[in-house]
């Protein structure tokens, strides 16, 4: 999927020309992209809609196209969506919540989308995957354990490099859920083409 960013530019040369024209030329980068086939979105805000189309519900021919709005309110999720409607909207796909995070020391936008179902089949695969492997490392380090147990006392450190074993020995399921997970992102990025 592709994202057309609806923004004004400061470099000389480079503006938005009046509304009509812009709305114009809009539609003609949308067409252009989706004449190769693929799925295009619009990045925007109300503000610069506003700025570059002169009035919030100018230009509306775009809104069934999906919508990556932003509002820097540092919320994540789309409560404040109502107050933002513009460009015949109703609705949005991502929103940029904060533009001027900095996660371990690196400058960073925050955007927030709703997890998908599949997105929550996939984390709870995962996590039953992780708690199976965890019991069965248990049952097999405290059978081992019982057996040996005049000879180790137990150990934290013995157990853990014990289940990063037993993991490491699934590979063939973990290779699985990485072919899974890769069909799966496969199969995500096919909807929005």
């Amino acid at each position: 999927m592709y994202w057309i960013d609806v923004e004004t530019n400061p470099s000389a040369g480079c503006g938005w020309q009046d509304a009509n024209t812009n709305c114009g030329f809009l539609q003609n980068l949308v067409s252009a992209f989706q004449a190769t086939g693929v799925k295009v979105g619009i990045f925007a805000s109300i503000n610069m809609w506003n700025s570059i189309f002169g009035s919030p519900n100018a230009c509306n021919q775009f809104s069934s196209l999906e919508l990556w709005y932003t509002n820097y309110d540092g919320q994540q999720n789309f409560n404040d969506f109502k107050a933002f409607f513009f460009g015949g909207w109703t609705s949005a796909k991502i929103k940029h919540y904060n533009g001027s995070a900095s996660p371990c020391g690196v400058s960073a936008d925050l955007n927030w989308h709703p997890v998908s179902s599949s997105n929550t089949f996939i984390i709870f695969y995962f996590l039953t995957f992780f708690i199976i492997t965890f019991i069965l490392t248990l049952k097999t380090f405290f059978s081992f354990f019982y057996i040996k147990s005049i000879v180790y006392r137990f150990n934290f450190s013995l157990f853990v490099n014990f289940f990063i074993k037993i993991s490491l020995s699934s590979l063939k399921t973990i290779s699985f859920l990485k072919i899974f997970l890769d069909i799966n992102e496969f199969e995500n990025q096919r909807k929005y083409m």
